[in-house]
């Protein structure tokens, strides 16, 4: 193997075992595009070294390459129709960043002669597994607390990665007894070391508390356990006959263990299938429903890639979330049907090449591949793995694993007469320009991530009343980053805050985002604004429209209702008090039943509630007044037993525009349902 191609080799391996720790994160969410940034320069530094390397023979370019290339170029497709150009590149690039790798993976085990190369990078994939699984356990011990994040932006993403890197990490371990430096190690010490990194992924996976990681983690291991009898079944029939009674008694004591972490943790979860209080199941079940109607309404090339959290909302049936929590349904939507198909059509090429693989030497790291591909998909069927870079990541250092397994074992390919095609060193223009395209995308990203420095600045300064300041952060993030509708938004914000026309930054923040919703209704909320200091400033016809559109954006949303509904109140309009009622409505449906998280109040009920409740005490209806009074109170009272966690959340939020702090004004809230309660007696 050439210096560049052992190079690149240990940048993988090294990328591997740190990807747990530092790519976890789901930039939608966080908007943390610094990670995203410095991978996408590592990548393109690779590149440049595969394409310096000493080059040799090359192999057929293969069914998995072929159709992972065409789902990447109908993505790209999909990106130029997409509604959102800014989450769609930077999805692009991502994407575009992980898929390299495959490629850098599978060219590296091609062209080596060494089968060693696959146990490094199985050894690095379970030691960045450890990395986050000691810790998550050490933590579970000292607070009992069953639902471990790690590193991970939630627990059930942890627990993918736990449920597809557990049968990478038994691969490994029987590579160990294939290594010939073992010899001289004792055999219970050996085993050990074999079998101990598997257990601590397990209780890693289990202190999750994840339904979805553990219908994964059986997937993964079942598959596994097949495709290693299909490999050595009569082996493994000796081997049970000769030591049946050592093999019940470690199973015991691996079940028993076993069964009091999870009795600890998933079973509780488990137990509310069983009742109505399951939150978690019946959100996805909605969510999927939703986003079944979003992939109907374009099945084609989809709202673009990246474009669930700007679409997602106006076919949103409980409330809002960044992602589908099912990767399959999300692929569609973003991308398009065809891109489905083709992801599909990716995972059983490659699971068909490791399933011939298994007759072959290289059998351990088929098996294992396997495996981690079936906890993969299961696990895409309760969430969506594929978005956060880590995961993505492993999916197709697998994808090589199992693409190449075969091509090296089963078809081995003859060397090259050195006489007569002696190695040449050249440069490979693929990897030149994928290079220097990575290269753009990081340089790219990277505006993104001192935009969003920008924004946390304005922030800080409009909270502290600096609103000149606040001002100038907003316009240097506007030009940071260009195509960030959020940057527009925050600059008519300081805009409006020291008395200038704030239109323009409005408008483009809606001409960039278009199905977002909030943007309408920040034109609209300033229009109003406008219109109540100068009637000819203009028109209720355009303000009303404005509503309208982020209504028809949000119509199970209520914030957006809630404003329309004040707008149209102030005009003594009574289409105003439908959309109170509406939003009382939605309380005992699944957008009021099943939050995307229970410690969350949605306190715009209980702002309907006292409109509403005052309206009937004029009406003279105590009785329906009380009962919303009632409803109100409770919220409040469900709010004040969460304010604790939600003033954590809010912190731990800082920065990403997403409001999930205890309401300000809920003192007044309070106070106001209790003076309607006296009135309605």
């Amino acid at each position: 193997m050439a210096l560049q191609s052992r190079l690149s080799l240990i940048a993988a391996c090294a990328l591997l075992l740190l990807a747990p720790r530092g790519l976890s994160g789901f930039w939608p969410s966080d908007y943390n595009y610094q990670p995203q940034s410095t991978f996408l320069a590592v990548t393109a530094c690779i590149c440049l070294l595969m394409a310096l390397r000493t080059t040799q023979n090359s192999r057929k370019f293969g069914a998995v390459a072929g159709l992972l290339s065409a789902f990447f170029g109908w993505s790209c497709l999909s990106l130029i129709t997409g509604v959102y150009m800014h989450d769609g590149l930077l999805e692009t690039t991502r994407v575009a960043a992980v898929i390299a790798w495959f490629f850098i993976i599978r060219t590296l085990l091609l062209e080596s002669t060494e089968d060693s190369v696959y146990l490094y990078l199985l050894s690095a994939i379970t030691g960045g597994a450890l990395i986050v699984c000691v810790p998550a356990i050490i933590d579970f011990i000292q607070t009992r607390n069953p639902r471990q994040f790690s590193a991970f932006y939630n627990p059930n993403l942890f627990a993918n990665y736990c449920a597809m890197a557990l049968p990478l990490a038994l691969a490994w371990g029987i590579g160990l007894f294939r290594l010939k430096s073992q010899a001289s190690l004792p055999r219970p010490l050996l085993i050990a070391i074999a079998v101990l990194p598997s257990l601590i992924i397990i209780v890693g996976l289990l202190v999750t508390s994840s339904k979805g990681g553990l219908l994964a983690m059986a997937a993964g291991l079942l598959m596994f356990l097949l495709a290693v009898w299909r490999a050595q079944g009569e082996r493994l029939k000796e081997i049970m006959r000769a030591r049946r009674s050592t093999l019940i008694i470690v199973a015991l004591v691996l079940l028993i263990a076993g069964g009091a972490v999870a009795s600890l943790t998933v079973l509780p979860r488990l137990q509310q299938l069983r009742g109505t209080d399951d939150n978690s199941t019946m959100f996805r079940y909605y969510t999927w429903q939703g986003t079944l109607h979003m992939a109907a309404a374009r099945p084609l090339l989809g709202w673009g890639a990246g474009s669930f959290p700007s679409a997602y909302s106006q076919f949103a049936i409980t409330g809002y979330t960044r992602s589908a929590h099912q990767l399959w349904l999300q692929i569609a939507a973003e991308n398009g049907l065809p891109a489905l198909l083709l992801m599909i059509g990716v995972c059983a090429a490659a699971g068909m090449q490791a399933w011939r693989a298994l007759r072959s030497t290289g059998w351990p790291v088929a098996a294992g591949g396997l495996g981690a591909l079936a906890a993969f998909i299961v696990h895409g069927l309760t969430d969506a793995g594929w978005g956060i870079t880590s995961i993505a990541l492993l999916l197709l250092v697998v994808l090589a694993l199992l693409d190449t397994t075969r091509l090296r074992h089963d078809e081995p390919e003859s060397k090259p007469d050195a006489a007569v095609s002696p190695q040449r060193s050249a440069i490979s223009w693929p990897w030149i320009i994928a290079s220097l395209l990575l290269g753009l995308a990081s340089a790219g990203v990277q505006r993104a991530v001192l935009a969003d420095d920008l924004w946390i600045e304005w922030s800080r300064h409009r909270d502290a009343g600096e609103n000149a300041l606040a001002l100038q952060k907003a316009r240097d993030a506007s030009q940071a980053d260009p195509l960030g509708a959020r940057m527009w938004s925050a600059l008519g914000h300081a805009q409006d805050a020291n008395k200038e026309d704030a239109r323009a930054a409005y408008q483009r923040a809606i001409h960039l985002q278009p199905t977002h919703a909030a943007h309408s209704r920040n034109v609209a909320e300033y229009l109003a604004a406008l219109q109540a200091k100068d009637s000819k400033s203009t028109t209720p016809q355009n303000i009303r429209q404005l509503f309208d559109r982020a209504v028809a954006l949000e119509p199970n949303e209520t914030k957006s209702r809630l404003a329309r509904a004040r707008w149209l109140l102030s005009r003594n309009d009574p289409q105003g008090w439908k959309d109170l009622e509406y939003i009382a409505h939605l309380a005992s449906q699944p957008y009021g039943k099943y939050p995307a998280v229970m410690d969350i109040v949605n306190l715009d009920f209980a702002r309907a509630y006292i409109q509403l409740a005052e309206h009937t005490l004029r009406n003279n209806q105590k009785e329906k007044a009380r009962s919303l009074i009632e409803r109100g109170l409770q919220d409040v009272a469900r709010a004040r037993t969460h304010e604790a966690r939600q003033r954590q959340m809010a912190e731990e939020m800082v920065g990403t525009g997403i409001n999930v702090g205890p309401a300000r004004d809920l003192g007044e809230l309070e106070l106001n349902l209790n003076d309607l309660k006296e009135h309605a007696e």
